[in-house]
């Protein structure tokens, strides 16, 4: 997905992934506090790729866009969400 990231503290951003059947997987956390775990400092323009581990039941996956602990005018926008599968297995060259 695109994203644009103007933290202020405290802010949090999270992406979350819940299958179906199964559990929910955090996908990504970022903070805005400088010296705490998941810092990210601001990011106006930037592709973000991330891979998931997907269970093996699973037969469906909503993913859960969260930004709290906002409390003034900043702001995280995402844009061009896209999510590809991988094959269980290698594919020959004719696709099968």
């Amino acid at each position: 997905f695109d994203s644009a990231w103007m933290p202020d503290e405290p802010m949090a951003a999270r992406v979350l992934a819940r299958f179906e059947p199964g559990e929910t997987v955090e996908v990504l956390e970022w903070r805005s506090e400088p010296d705490g775990e998941n810092y990210k400092s601001s990011s106006i323009n930037e592709r973000v790729r991330v891979s998931i581990e997907v269970p093996r039941n699973a037969r469906s996956v909503r993913f859960v866009f969260e930004l709290g602990e906002a409390n003034n005018d900043w702001f995280w926008a995402i844009d061009d969400i896209r999510v590809y599968a991988a094959p269980d297995r290698p594919l020959d060259e004719s696709g099968n």
